[in-house]
């Protein structure tokens, strides 16, 4: 199997709170059999299908981040008040 058919497709089902994964990812039947989850049918060459209870399943979405979370916010007044007390070569006066 090539690296581009390598999917894992996650579907959940509310109603019966049941959730169905089918992977054919490395990484990801790795990630199930840590967790203690076991194939139901499947093979090596195709991949895996897995049933789970609703509440085992976690997921997280992060915010897509254009700058480093550890810069604050500078307030601009303050700044300015700053460089206007410093010389021109960056000296305070």
């Amino acid at each position: 199997m090539i690296a581009a058919e390598q999917e894992t497709t996650i579907t959940y089902d509310n109603e019966q709170k049941l959730v169905r994964i089918f992977t054919a990812r490395l990484g990801d039947q790795g990630k199930l059999k840590r967790a203690g989850i076991h194939p139901i049918r499947g093979s090596t060459a195709r991949g895996f299908f897995y049933e789970l209870p609703l509440n085992r399943l976690k997921w997280r979405v992060t915010p897509e981040s254009h700058s480093n979370p550890r810069v604050r916010n500078i307030n601009l007044s303050g700044l300015v008040k700053h460089r206007a007390s410093l010389h021109r070569k960056g000296i305070p006066e």
